[in-house]
């Protein structure tokens, strides 16, 4: 998983980003595998700019954006981002269709959001996305059955509960295990989903 040394632990408990910051300065690629560079200081209370290396293994995803130096560092177990990679994954079908359709959207994107806010979109695990989203202008007959979603089970199972709203004959099927070691690592804005974080103190800027 990660282990920050006690020496950055210290720093992140006190550090104050109106006096001071953190910021990325450099990332490497390497295969499957990422290496970040983060500057951090405080000037308030005397903690001087220094170099940490942290090298992410087994990344699975991230997102990497401008952003100010206010910026804090937070690593966590539990989180939407890590569902597709530590949830049980599994594909809900169905077989029928309402005149509601506009109605059965709204629903589904109310559902989504409760579990995952919006960290994804409806279209990421909602594969009858381009049908419904031409809701008033296509026919009933247009959605009638076929594979609905593909994600995460606890999304899957809300979804399922808004098809039985509207009378819709689903199931859930291919449940299927995933890798429940990953975690999430947040710096502001940006994060990356990995299996393992290793934490290296560089050194203070000269």
């Amino acid at each position: 998983m990660i282990k920050f040394s006690k020496e950055l632990a210290a720093i992140l408990d006190v550090i104050d980003f109106e006096d001071g910051g953190m910021e990325i300065i450099a990332m490497e690629l390497l295969g499957n595998d990422l290496n970040l560079k983060i500057e951090l200081w405080d000037d308030l209370y005397g903690i001087p700019r220094q170099q940490w290396r942290l090298e992410c293994r087994c990344v699975k995803d991230y997102r990497l954006q401008p952003s100010n130096n206010k910026v804090g560092l937070e690593v966590m177990t539990e989180h939407p981002l890590l569902f597709p990679h530590n949830k049980v994954q599994s594909e809900l079908f169905f077989n029928g269709t309402t005149d509601k359709l506009k109605d059965l959207l709204a629903d589904l994107m109310i559902a989504h959001n409760k579990i995952v806010g919006t960290w994804f979109s409806l279209g990421d695990f909602v594969h009858q996305i381009p049908c419904l989203t031409h809701v008033p202008y296509i026919k009933n007959s247009d959605f009638k059955f076929g594979l609905l979603a593909r994600g995460p089970d606890i999304v899957m199972q809300e979804y399922l509960k808004v098809m039985k709203q509207y009378e819709i004959q689903a199931n859930i099927i291919n449940q299927r295990e995933s890798n429940n070691d990953n975690i999430v690592l947040f710096i502001g804005d940006n994060y990356f989903i990995a299996n393992s974080i290793q934490v290296t103190n560089i050194g203070v800027v000269a």
